[in-house]
């Protein structure tokens, strides 16, 4: 007899399979990604779909599932396939194609993708497929491990249809599919946690490039990144979506306006270095080899934060710097609500 696919044994497992399917690749970076990203990414992604999904009427059930399972198989993307001229290609859908990234052990996962040969397929159909057959070996109805397959291939649309995206012939209008696919794409392109990855990814490459990362000129590659954001929060496909997206967005803006004014004289900027968002984005980038947001958080809350508010209190800390904490203190709580998918 199929199980009920509200069971929280067999959900609780599966976000236990995929987290050591993410860890049998060895690669730090890969892209715009890296190690510790994926299962990160995984959890905020289900937190801000089922958020989502609750206001769209979405079945929460299948956003649990299709959200835990959505890039199972992200890890096999290597770098991007290229042609003879170096131009890279690009699948039926108009979606560019990775080289297969091989793991460096095996699981259950790897032996399906095998078995499925599910090789050069772009990671929301090989991701669906192998949900699918996941929820089958585990008893689950037919039904819904259809359903929660047809949301992961939703969550990556086709860019050569003829169907418009979001538009009546949409095959992938169910309010699930569009949950997800909002809540992904908000959590890699705005937000505070968007900023994060901007930074870890832009500035890795400055350091590897330059040696350092010029935090004066840094502003203004953020006010740029922040200006090519925009288009993201018109395009969600859900009502509440484009809300969520326009309240990170207004966080993105208002992280860059306070760059601005931290840079603004060299006696800010020399506050903000040491105790404003300049400062944070300096602690971020110590661990631009091998980043992890949530540890590197933890240790800005346990020690990096406390010991400069006591500084501010004993009288030890220069002029500007209790209005400088003040923007981390808020940057720390709207990081915090994005993460546990507060809309």
């Amino acid at each position: 007899m199929a199980l009920e696919h509200n069971d929280d044994r067999t959900l609780s497992e599966l976000e236990g399979l995929t987290a050591e399917t993410f860890r049998l690749w060895d690669e730090v970076r890969v892209g715009f990604s890296w190690r510790n990203y994926y299962m990160g990414h995984t959890l905020r992604v289900r937190a801000n779909a089922l958020a989502i999904g609750a206001e769209e009427g979405a079945d929460p059930e299948a956003i649990a599932y299709a959200a835990t399972l959505h890039d199972i198989t992200k890890r096999y993307d290597g770098p991007y396939k290229v042609d003879e001229n170096g131009k890279r290609v690009v699948n039926r859908d108009g979606l560019w194609v990775n080289e297969p990234l091989m793991p460096a052990r095996r699981n259950p996962v790897t032996e399906l993708y095998d078995k499925m040969n599910l090789y050069f397929q772009v990671h929301h159909d090989s991701g669906a497929a192998i949900a699918e057959r996941l929820l089958l070996e585990r008893g689950l109805a037919p039904s819904f491990a259809s359903q929660v397959a047809h949301i992961i291939r939703g969550h990556l649309r086709p860019l050569n249809t003829p169907w418009e995206l979001g538009g009546p012939d949409d095959p992938y209008g169910d309010p699930e599919s569009c949950s997800l696919f909002d809540a992904d794409t908000i959590d890699a392109n705005l937000g505070l946690v968007a900023f994060y990855r901007f930074v870890q990814i832009h500035g890795h490459r400055a350091i590897k490039s330059a040696g350092a990362l010029d935090l004066h000129r840094y502003v203004d590659d953020v006010r740029q990144w922040v200006d090519r954001k925009e288009e993201f929060v018109a395009n969600r496909l859900t009502k509440t979506g484009r809300e969520v997206a326009a309240e990170r967005y207004k966080s993105d803006r208002r992280v860059a306006a306070w760059l601005e004014e931290e840079r603004s004289t060299k006696e800010q900027m020399a506050v903000a270095e040491e105790y404003g968002i300049m400062g944070l984005v300096r602690f971020f980038l110590q661990f631009h080899e091998d980043p992890n947001m949530d540890a590197e958080l933890a240790m800005i809350k346990q020690s990096w934060f406390p010991e400069r508010k006591k500084r501010v209190r004993d009288g030890a800390a220069p002029s500007g710097a209790e209005e400088a904490l003040a923007r981390v203190e808020t940057f720390l709580t709207l990081m915090d609500r994005e993460v546990q998918g507060e809309i």
